[in-house]
């Protein structure tokens, strides 16, 4: 009952607040000073003051356009009512005066309607700055982390995937230092926007720091992610940045290094996530930069136990896919061989422990394939229930 009344609220809140409704307050204004005129049948009763409060109100309410709308309309008013009714007393004295009443119902409908434009536009700028990056035109770090934290939270209430990503250009610093903060400003612009184009609606683009940017990708898993990350490389080998600014005139050619990791995989809270992401990004730039690496290894993984046995199980038509080897396993994944490529689904994990006279059964899902040679793939499997696993031993439990 109170969810109901505070969903009631809100829609309140948002039809007060739409113009649709205030047009309807402004005209119902107009209507209810009219009736009161010939209710009065008299100018004895002075509405000039309510009338000038509409315009007033109008103008606050939709700027310089509503305040000249609002004049126009009061305007016309006095004046049809001036010649409709001849014979109200003082009439002559209010068309006498009817030419400064006019002046000033656009006065205030000017002054009003401009001022608010005014207000509007500084609190349009403002707002923008508290959000965005006014460099990149990306959204600012504090707001990236408060959209970050949201998709999380949404991702782990309803079981939901997610990726990360963070990108560095390459030697930005050496580009800085050699043609000044000027020509970084351009690349900067130049990179930000590349990132936002190549990205999809619902993906969300945030300046992290420095050159890093972070794009946060609700419902996609890693492999989607590389696959914008690639449209966004084929783009800046066509893209040079071109600055009057640079002291040679050569064009800057742009080069990036990038992590990735996803939820659930690689971790369970959004501070493994980004420290997962920043730790792949370190890798990448240590070895050699230009490339993108995904991280996977949220759990501790080891050699498996001398005699472990895998198979992987097509529930949809009951078919084993065969394993080669098990290069390495953990509570929650397991990295294979398998002699033919897999899809990208869910299947049923069937583990032949030593220590267990057993099976292990428990359904896993393939979320990384990379083909090794034209026989042999390396696939990721991710265990999509958690198993007891003994670090050192390669031991597995069905854990309860």
């Amino acid at each position: 009952m109170k969810r109901y009344f505070w969903k009631l609220t809100e829609k309140g809140v948002e039809l007060i607040l739409s113009d649709s409704f205030r047009i309807f307050l402004l005209t119902c204004g107009f209507l209810t000073l009219i009736f009161t005129r010939q209710t009065a049948r008299s100018f004895n009763v002075s509405l000039g003051y309510l009338y000038i409060m509409i315009i007033a109100l109008s103008g606050y309410w939709h700027g310089l356009k509503g305040g000249i709308m609002a004049s126009s309309v009061a305007s016309l008013i006095f004046l049809l009512e001036a010649n409709y009714f001849p014979l109200w007393p003082l009439r002559d004295m209010a068309v006498r005066t009817a030419f400064l009443r006019i002046c000033v119902y656009y006065i205030v409908g000017l002054i009003v309607g401009y001022y608010s434009q005014i207000d509007k536009a500084l609190r349009s700028k403002l707002n923008k700055l508290a959000y965005y990056d006014e460099l990149t035109g990306c959204i600012n770090y504090r707001w990236i982390m408060s959209v970050l934290e949201n998709e999380f939270s949404r991702c782990k209430r309803y079981s939901r995937k997610m990726s990360l990503a963070m990108l560095d250009i390459d030697h930005f610093k050496e580009i800085n230092d050699k043609n000044g903060h000027p020509v970084g400003n351009d690349i900067l612009r130049t990179f930000s926007n590349i990132l936002r184009s190549s990205v999809r609606n619902i993906d969300i683009v945030g300046r992290y720091g420095g050159d890093e940017f972070l794009i946060v990708f609700p419902e996609s898993d890693s492999e989607n992610v590389l696959v914008v990350l690639e449209r966004i490389r084929a783009k800046l080998t066509q893209v040079k940045v071109i600055s009057p600014r640079l002291k040679e005139k050569d064009a800057v050619h742009l080069n990036f290094s990038a992590g990735v990791v996803s939820y659930p995989y690689c971790g369970e809270d959004l501070d493994d996530m980004i420290t997962a992401v920043d730790n792949a990004l370190y890798q990448v730039k240590k070895t050699g930069r230009n490339r993108v690496a995904v991280e996977r290894r949220r759990w501790v993984r080891e050699k498996p136990a001398a005699g472990l046995r895998i198979e992987i199980l097509d529930q949809r038509d009951n078919s084993v896919i065969k394993v080669s080897d098990v290069i390495n396993i953990s509570k929650r994944g397991m990295l294979l061989l398998v002699p033919e490529s897999v899809e990208n689904e869910k299947y049923l994990c069937k583990i032949f422990s030593p220590a267990e006279k057993i099976p292990l059964h428990t359904p896993c899902e393939v979320i990384h394939k990379e083909r090794l040679d034209h026989n042999l793939f390396q696939v990721g499997v991710y265990f999509t229930e958690r198993i007891k696993f003994t670090e050192k031993s390669g031991a597995l439990k069905q854990e309860i």
